[in-house]
């Protein structure tokens, strides 16, 4: 099976995008250090992290560029994918 690798890329950019929307949105209600103390316990770790002030700019540029992200690496799994899948 070939896959797109444009709609892989987009698949996977949108997901990136949307977990770092819940992260943003975690910062902003001020749940973030919560689920973040509870994750590094669950894993029997220390956490050292201290969550900052949530900033719109910053969260923007989080979404953004961890969709770019998302986006390139789709693109180059679908092309590793097609590349390994060949007939």
């Amino acid at each position: 099976m070939k896959l797109n690798e444009h709609k892989t890329a987009l698949t996977l950019g949108a997901f990136a995008g949307v977990v770092h929307i819940f992260w943003s949105l975690l910062v902003a209600v001020g749940l973030a250090q919560t689920f973040i103390d509870w994750a590094h316990w669950l894993h029997f770790v220390n956490n050292p992290l201290k969550i900052r002030q949530f900033d719109i700019a910053t969260a923007l540029m989080l979404v953004v560029i961890t969709s770019l992200i998302g986006y390139a690496v789709g693109f180059v799994f679908a092309n590793v994918w097609n590349f390994l899948h060949k007939k």
